[in-house]
């Protein structure tokens, strides 16, 4: 009988996936039937600190409690990702599809995500310290309990955007949020104070 080189049940055969770094550095190496099934493994290991993912898909992935700190994801595909209490610590996600995700619990820290969507996904009690969150897609995130801290708004009214959150639940909550020009402005934004009231909304680059 003619072997066909496939698993059962029409499965894609094993093959060598290998995981690097942006320098080029082998972090990862193992025989799965898919790059997704390689990350998923990587991730599980500790081996995805500095990982480039830039452009890959990987939505629907659960890398919870995984080490991502330094990982490049920018433009990944990372819609529905479970994420949770994940180290994100200086990770790339520029333009990078978040929508949906589970980012709980998340330590954040130093994070840049300019122009990603993160639409309906969830940021309860993660730690946003440092973050460049400019021209992001935030409507729909919760925010229950997130600690904010120098978090840079900039872009998101211009476009479209609403940003709900709760100061009252949020540990600490400052950020640059005036203005949609994101050329230009201290490296310590100002202080964001809000209103002694439930919710404080940004809409189109203002204060409602």
């Amino acid at each position: 009988m003619k072997n066909d080189n496939r698993m059962p049940q029409g499965r894609p055969a094993p093959a060598n996936h290998e995981i690097r770094s942006l320098d080029g550095d082998l972090l990862y190496r193992g025989r799965h039937a898919t790059y997704f099934a390689a990350v998923t493994a990587a991730g599980r290991a500790g081996a995805l600190v500095g990982a480039d993912l830039r452009g890959r898909d990987l939505s629907g992935i659960n890398l919870s409690g995984c080490d991502l700190s330094g990982m490049d994801a920018d433009g990944a595909d990372l819609y529905g990702a479970t994420l949770t209490r994940a180290r994100l610590a200086g990770a790339r996600l520029c333009e990078t599809d978040l929508a949906f995700a589970d980012l709980s619990w998340c330590d954040m820290t130093g994070v840049v995500a300019r122009g990603a969507s993160l639409l309906g996904a969830d940021l309860s009690r993660a730690l946003l310290v440092g973050v460049d969150l400019r021209r992001a897609t935030l409507t729909g995130c919760r925010w229950d309990l997130a600690v904010l801290w120098n978090v840079d708004f900039r872009g998101v009214g211009a476009a479209g955007n609403i940003l709900d959150c709760d100061p009252s639940s949020a540990g600490l909550l400052t950020g640059s949020l005036d203005s949609d020009d994101d050329t230009t402005g201290a490296d310590d934004p100002a202080p964001v104070v809000p209103r002694a009231r439930p919710i404080f909304r940004v809409i189109n680059g203002g204060r409602a």
